[in-house]
């Protein structure tokens, strides 16, 4: 499953580590997708770079990659972004033009990502709810 986690640096409300520990999380939930359809050697790379927005913050981009080269996921930490949209376009208490723009980003991820080999693991499994079917 595609994955892509934004957080800032200076968020007072939401720890950093809780970044690191969905990447985790989902790297191993990807391991046992793979595993239960009988994809063997699944390992990902992780390739760090970094810029930073002009008149703004700057921030770390970490890249975890398919053992085929296939982006599967992503992990932004923008420096000095408290706890606001990355991005967006007006200054607000939850949001920040300084920082990377996340919608731009996200869109561009689930782009690239979506036609990814785990991705389409995830998605082989037949839905439980048949058509006009309803939930109470």
């Amino acid at each position: 499953m595609p994955v892509i986690v934004f957080h800032g640096s200076a968020d007072d409300r939401v720890s950093l580590v809780n970044a690191d520990q969905t990447i985790a999380q989902w790297s191993k939930t990807n391991a046992c997708l793979a595993a239960e359809h009988s994809e063997s050697g699944f390992t990902l790379t992780e390739k760090v770079d970094g810029a930073e927005v002009p008149r703004g913050h700057p921030y770390r981009r970490h890249v975890y990659l398919e053992s085929d080269g296939h982006l599967l996921m992503e992990k932004w930490i923008v420096e000095g972004l408290g706890h606001a949209w990355s991005g967006s376009p007006d200054s607000s208490k939850y949001g920040d033009p300084k920082g990377p723009n996340a919608s731009a980003e996200i869109w561009r991820f689930f782009c690239q990502a979506g036609s990814n080999r785990t991705a389409a693991l995830s998605s082989s499994e037949p839905s439980h709810r048949e058509s006009g079917e309803r939930t109470k």
